[in-house]
């Protein structure tokens, strides 16, 4: 196991993390807005911009912003493309009561010469936890996991 392979998918799952704590609270934010909206207070104070569009056109609008930070929510565990085209990725999301942040599992699979090498970041709320699996075989091991490396290296650099 490399240290850049961790670093770079630990990285990945706290971004992620924080991705979806912002999406959580957008969320919260413009459902009470819309409950607001929808009782029929005027907010054209606090957001001038309703008085502009209406609170019809507002309703709408904050409707679509909801449904936007829903999307936001799972896509932050999204590897980049290029990355992407170098092996499978699974996310997989696990709610538990009485937590505010969902346990997610991100496998990353890629498959060299040498072997299969699979990735794990684990969260359970802001800790994350990073396992490899690759072949049995110590020097066969430590070949896939070089090639995941470049592989990797070569995929950032290309979505620069």
């Amino acid at each position: 196991m490399t240290q850049y392979i961790h670093d770079y998918f630990a990285a990945h799952a706290l971004r992620a993390i924080s991705g979806m704590k912002e999406s959580q609270q957008a969320q919260s934010f413009y459902r009470r807005l819309l409950a607001r909206l929808e009782r029929g207070e005027d907010l054209s104070a606090e957001v001038p911009e309703i008085a502009r569009v209406g609170s019809a056109g507002a309703v709408e609008v904050v409707k679509q912003a909801i449904a936007e930070n829903k999307t936001k929510f799972d896509a932050v565990w999204n590897l980049p493309k290029s990355v992407q085209g170098i092996g499978r990725q699974q996310v997989s999301m696990a709610r538990e009561p009485y937590e505010i942040l969902p346990r997610v599992t991100m496998a990353f699979t890629y498959t060299g010469a040498a072997g299969k090498v699979t990735v794990q970041a684990v969260t359970a709320g802001e800790n994350v936890a990073v396992e490899f699996a690759a072949p049995k075989n110590k020097m066969a091991a430590a070949a896939a996991v070089s090639e995941l490396e470049k592989a990797l290296s070569f995929a950032l650099l290309a979505a620069k």
